[in-house]
């Protein structure tokens, strides 16, 4: 008698221990935490990244003496282990023959501009207010999900990639204001 009301308690008191998610019906559950938001400030990097008397530059990276040259040609913006993102001024000679410009222009049909060398009139600032609407985000860099996601989690929707590391998004005007002062955010408008 008293092993057949263990089994009934100990399953009980196990409900307890997980959370069980719970929702109305035609309610999404989710069982991922919330993505909190990341890097919404500018640093030293964005000022470099959006800076239009550098230009980026990918290095391969084979060895130490590789990374040393890359760390020397510039501001290392990401290090991939076999590649590394690196900001150089304009005016320098590219780090050997492993070193290739990154393009940043973006190309829409019709026309295609580097929205840093050639400023556009919609250029979204740092201390602007949007409207509610669609606009290209342009990235400093090789874009990675963490990147995506943390627009995402500050109510960015991504729609679409625009060459060259640029998407088309819709945000209301606090998430689009949110995404120009995204550290490593080049460009919003």
């Amino acid at each position: 008698m008293v092993g057949a009301l263990i089994v009934p308690i100990m399953f009980v008191c196990t409900l307890g221990l997980f959370p069980w998610p719970v929702a109305a019906v035609g309610e999404r559950i989710s069982l991922k935490p919330p993505i909190k938001p990341r890097r919404f400030a500018p640093d030293t990097l964005t000022g470099i990244m959006r800076d239009r008397r550098r230009r980026l530059v990918r290095i391969n990276i084979k060895n130490s003496r590789d990374l040393t040259r890359a760390t020397n040609s510039g501001t290392i913006l990401q290090n991939f282990g076999s590649f590394a993102i690196v900001s150089q001024p304009r005016a320098s000679k590219i780090a050997g023959t492993s070193g290739i410009v990154v393009e940043s222009t973006l190309s829409l049909p019709g026309k295609s501009f580097d929205p840093v060398i050639s400023p556009r009139k919609e250029t979204v600032g740092y201390n602007a207010r949007p409207e509610s609407g669609y606009y290209i985000v342009q990235f400093g860099g090789v874009v990675t999900d963490d990147w995506l996601n943390d627009l995402r989690s500050a109510g960015i929707e991504i729609l679409q990639y625009v060459p060259h590391q640029a998407f088309l998004v819709y945000g209301n005007s606090d998430a689009i204001a949110m995404a120009a002062t995204y550290s490593r955010v080049r460009w919003v408008g």
